[in-house]
């Protein structure tokens, strides 16, 4: 079977500095991957580049065996931060239906499909009560909820979080490591940190992102989880 993800000799660089250097990749569909590292190593420019938002200065990437940007649609994302106007006039329920914006007709009217799909991701959230509530009006958990109702109401084949357990209060942190659980063999799953945590023992594949890439072995991943020490020389990486 061809892998959901693969990547070939990849290269990015922001102006003069590289990002990355000579990324290979194969993610097979349905699997759960923790992409771990430093802050600055590489892992939020890694996801921009499989999500075709920005593009390689050298190396291919392919979604599906197609181009990142003609799969934009099953894509899942959870950002590890939401910037928006909180006094801008957008409800609960808008704001989830955004994340089937593809399905706007160029008129500008949902379809009742959509509204539908729509109530049942808040239903599943246990948002309903809110949905006329303005975004701006919500807790940092229930927009958190929002967020993740978002990301699932096209019911994407590849779920993405960044960075999701920076900054959140335990409650809202199990939350999204229950999620996490029951989507695994669901959907694709790739979860970017760099907070050591227990699921990295749950993952299919660990890899290290500094600049370069490589695969944790067990015996390097059990270093890493004690130490808290991300290393690319280690002897337990894996490079392909």
């Amino acid at each position: 079977m061809a892998p959901i993800i693969e990547i070939e000799n990849l290269s990015f660089s922001y102006e003069q500095k590289q990002a990355l250097k000579e990324i290979n990749l194969k993610l097979k569909d349905h699997g759960f991957y923790i992409f771990l590292g430093p802050n600055g190593g590489g892992k939020t420019t890694l996801i921009k580049l499989i999500m075709g938002l920005i593009k390689p200065v050298k190396g291919k990437i392919r979604v599906h065996g197609g181009k990142p940007r003609s799969q934009k649609n099953n894509f899942g994302y959870i950002p590890q931060k939401l910037f928006f106007d909180p006094i801008f006039p957008l409800t609960l329920f808008e704001f989830v239906q955004q994340g089937l914006l593809s399905e706007l007709p160029w008129y500008g009217v949902w379809p009742k499909s959509t509204k539908k799909r729509t109530m049942e991701m808040l239903e599943k959230f246990s948002l309903v009560d809110l949905k006329d509530k303005a975004i701006g009006e919500l807790s940092g958990g229930q927009l958190q909820r929002g967020v993740i109702a978002r990301a699932l109401v096209s019911d994407p084949d590849i779920l993405i979080l960044d960075e999701p357990l920076s900054g959140l209060d335990h409650a809202s942190a199990k939350n999204i490591i229950r999620l996490i659980e029951e989507m695994q063999g669901k959907k694709t799953i790739i979860l970017i940190t760099h907070v050591i945590t227990h699921l990295l023992k749950k993952a299919d594949s660990v890899y290290l992102v500094e600049k370069t890439l490589c695969e944790l072995r067990d015996d390097a991943l059990c270093k890493h989880m004690e130490l808290g020490l991300f290393h690319t020389e280690d002897e337990g990486c894996d490079h392909g």
